[in-house]
């Protein structure tokens, strides 16, 4: 049997549970049969462990699915200001360009931070275990696990937690192509680190690079 609205169970339940204990999130509400918790369309709202979507009060609006609450809509002459122009509503553009692009800034701030992290650790654990030889694997080992979290990490916070909202599907496939082509371009230019590393060692000196890289190792 259905749960009843408010309440809901999991795959292989016998019994149905208040949703006060199994909260949907601000932003949703627990569908009528209690199974799951759905997003809260345009123009509507709804605060933690709600059984459904509020309307926007009149003079008010929410512009992205999944609100927590409303924003005060702006005069009519504004919403309409380029309408001609071919766009009908220009405070929602404002609201999309505008809030994506704070999502994507913290998105890219974070898989750099996190990134970086853990190219430095990988290309120093590969260092150690196989010294000055196979330059390449370290410097393209340690981008290539590093790429990988990257590129699933500023996809994930910018276009999954933002307010784009995609699916699964769309965020692993466009991470994919991302990876797959950062990847590539990281084994194209192993030539291209191997010359730099020799006109390195070329204008300083065997010796004195040989000093500046232990330096750099440690």
């Amino acid at each position: 049997l259905p749960c009843a609205a408010g309440f809901r169970s999991a795959r292989g339940a016998t019994a149905c549970v208040s949703t006060a204990t199994s909260i949907c999130p601000a932003g949703t509400y627990a569908t009528a049969d209690g199974t799951a918790c759905a997003i809260c369309a345009l123009g509507t709202f709804s605060a933690a462990n709600a059984t459904a979507c509020t309307p926007c009060p009149t003079g008010s609006y929410a512009p992205q699915t999944a609100s927590v609450g409303c924003t005060l809509a702006p005069a009519g002459f504004w919403v309409e200001a380029n309408r001609d122009l071919g766009v009908p509503d220009i405070q929602r553009a404002f609201a999309l360009i505008f809030g994506q692009g704070l999502w994507i800034i913290a998105g890219s701030v974070v898989a750099f931070l996190i990134g970086q992290l853990i190219d430095v650790a990988v290309f120093h654990r590969i260092r150690r275990a196989t010294g000055e030889k196979l330059v390449w694997l370290r410097a393209t080992g340690s981008t290539a696990i590093s790429q990988l979290v990257d590129s699933f990490v500023v996809l994930y916070i910018a276009f999954v937690l933002g307010p784009q909202q995609w699916s699964i599907a769309q965020f692993l496939a466009v991470g994919t192509v991302n990876y797959a082509y950062k990847l590539a371009v990281a084994i194209a230019l192993i030539p291209l680190l191997y010359f730099a590393r020799r006109l390195i060692k070329t204008y300083l000196g065997a010796d004195e690079a040989e000093r500046l890289r232990n330096e750099a190792a440690h």
